[in-house]
């Protein structure tokens, strides 16, 4: 996969350990399984537009955030 998918799961894996869940709880929480946020979060498997929504809702972060790494909703 790019570069651009592992910045992705890089994110996504930094906030997951912030806010405290296990790759399983996190799993659960948007309907998925573990071994598909570990390929995530590798930068294994590219990720479709509902998961981000729900990770962003559940990070309190943007979408923007997850996908580029800023906050472009503020420009």
């Amino acid at each position: 996969m790019s570069h651009f998918y592992k910045s992705i799961g890089e994110r996504i894996k930094a906030q997951r350990l912030q806010k405290g869940y296990t790759m399983e709880e996190l799993a659960v929480l948007i309907d998925a399984d573990s071994a598909m946020i570990e390929k995530i979060e590798q930068g294994r498997q590219r990720i479709f537009v509902d998961y981000i929504s729900k990770l962003a809702m559940i990070f309190s972060v943007t979408t923007d955030y997850l996908i580029y790494g800023v906050d472009k909703s503020n420009e």
